[in-house]
């Protein structure tokens, strides 16, 4: 299956059901940015991954192999700071 990309400015599901994550990036703001990557699709699940960046700045986050973060429920952002995107890849 091809990955495919989705990108938020605010929280909000990304995927439901199996999925996994193939990268994430932090676009941030005019204010210091988070995203906490839950394995849920509605929020509240386990937190698999968080990232932060600075005023102005991004991060990235790529799996270390090529199998990705696996996650059952589905894939949820929470998204923080003034102006921040995030886009997640998932197969």
């Amino acid at each position: 299956m091809a990955s495919q990309l989705k990108r938020l400015t605010a929280s909000g599901s990304v995927a439901t059901g199996k999925r996994r994550l193939r990268s994430v990036a932090l676009q941030g703001g005019s204010a210091a940015s988070t995203v906490l990557i839950d394995d849920s699709a509605a929020g509240g699940g386990t937190v698999v991954l968080g990232l932060a960046a600075a005023t102005g700045t991004s991060a990235v986050w790529t799996p270390a192999d090529r199998e990705g973060a696996f996650v059952s429920v589905g894939i949820y952002a929470v998204l923080t700071g003034a102006g921040a995107a995030v886009t997640v890849e998932y197969d």
